[in-house]
């Protein structure tokens, strides 16, 4: 979560983007409309699974 918060505005919302695009190929509809950015990344078990199986790409 630092390394997201520490990352100047535009590349983390181009992350965010990504990790949403992610979402989209990988989890069901459900899951993936949970993740709106900030905490939301570690805030739920199976986005903060994928957020870091996303984040190791």
């Amino acid at each position: 979560m630092e390394f997201i918060d520490g990352l100047p505005e535009d590349e983390r919302k181009a992350l965010e983007q990504g990790f949403r695009e992610h979402l989209a190929g990988t989890v069901p509809g459900i899951v993936a409309k949970r993740f709106t950015g900030g905490e939301t990344w570690c805030a739920d078990p199976i986005l903060r699974a994928e957020a870091t199986r996303y984040l190791n790409i």
